[in-house]
């Protein structure tokens, strides 16, 4: 289940802001006077490792009991990020953004103009989906497969 947040650090404020200047950089770029898919990618790909980082920063909390608190407003966060995935993929990425809204636990149908609106908040106690599995197949990968 996606967690309500709790406890702020000042790392997790540093991290929503900074996902709100990219997600603000990205809508800039997708506008019809400043249209860039390269600067779109470079967004993306600034989201993912700013998440990573993210992540892997956080990763202490889930060994400390006495910072749940703490641990639960990582996870939401992280969960943000990824719905700021589907907001930003959606228009070049579409069968991407689909599946991840759909993982993240969305029945709906993916609405159309995501990358025009900041992400709300996942709803605390709603249920992830296959986040797990692969989303694109390495090139190591899919060599592999054609050699078979």
């Amino acid at each position: 289940d996606i967690p309500w947040t709790g406890d702020w650090t000042e790392e997790h404020r540093r991290f929503y802001q900074r996902l709100e200047d990219l997600i603000r950089e990205a809508g800039e770029a997708y506008e019809a006077r400043t249209f860039s898919t390269q600067r779109v990618v470079r967004v993306i790909s600034e989201v993912v490792r700013t998440a990573r980082r993210f992540g892997q920063g956080e990763e202490h909390w889930r060994h400390v009991p006495s910072r749940s608190e703490e641990r639960r407003t990582s996870l939401a966060l992280e969960l943000l990020a990824a719905k700021a995935m589907v907001y930003l993929t959606a228009p070049i990425l579409p069968d991407f953004a689909a599946r991840l809204w759909h993982d993240l636990g969305f029945d709906s149908a993916l609405p159309e103009g995501l990358w025009e609106e900041r992400p709300e908040w996942i709803p605390g106690g709603q249920k992830l989906r296959d986040l797990g599995r692969p989303y694109f197949v390495s090139a190591r990968d899919s060599a592999g497969s054609r050699a078979a």
